[in-house]
């Protein structure tokens, strides 16, 4: 399986969804993962192949920019991914920037947890950073 092929335009928020408004750190569009760089408090592309810390802030971009732009993202809550999910399957960060899949880890990755599949197009978001390295 490959990473979820998400259409932007059908991104959307569901009614218990929490949100944030932010600035973006780089060029993001609606359904990429995302983080909060604490060096600079803006928000950038989640690579599974790059170490983020077990207490950074992640979520989904619920709108797109560019570098300096303000957005929302998502927090918690249930998300419309905008692309084809599948019940009860566990989603987590690849290693395209921004993207989800549901891949098994290759070594050398770091995962984040994003959530679990709800119905064909929805995920309830439980992001969880373990902070440390899939061995080889």
């Amino acid at each position: 399986m490959a990473d979820i092929s998400v259409t932007a335009a059908n991104v959307e928020k569901q009614t218990d969804a929490v949100t944030s408004e932010v600035v973006f750190g780089a060029t993001i569009t609606a359904g990429q993962l995302v983080y909060e760089d604490s060096s600079d408090n803006e928000w950038k592309l989640v690579d599974a192949q790059d170490a983020i810390t077990e207490d950074t802030p992640v979520g989904i971009a619920l709108t797109g920019g560019a570098d300096g732009q303000p957005g929302v993202v998502q927090t918690a809550g249930t998300i419309d991914i905008g692309g084809v999910t599948v019940i009860g399957t566990i989603y987590h960060s690849s290693a395209t920037a921004g993207g989800i899949t549901a891949d098994a880890y290759a070594g050398d990755d770091y995962p984040v947890l994003v959530g679990i599949g709800e119905t064909a197009t929805n995920i309830k978001l439980a992001f969880c950073v373990p902070g440390i390295q899939v061995p080889t």
